[in-house]
């Protein structure tokens, strides 16, 4: 049984930190493509997920698509 992962579990896991401003805080956001992209809340600093990222927040939903 595959375990569903929170966002909060991965923010955790990883500790992103923005790499302009250092901030802890970022949103997650997901273009048509299925890319994954972090924004900072405070600068608002964009920069790509990671493959391990992308697959825990994306696994299950990639897996319905297909």
């Amino acid at each position: 049984m595959d375990k569903r992962i929170a966002l909060g579990e991965v923010l955790d896991k990883y500790r992103l930190v923005c790499p302009r401003c250092k901030c802890p805080e970022a949103v997650v956001l997901i273009d048509l493509d299925f890319e994954v992209t972090w924004q900072c809340v405070d600068c608002e600093t964009r920069w790509p997920a990671t493959d391990e990222e992308r697959d825990l927040l994306l696994g299950p939903t990639l897996k319905m698509v297909h």
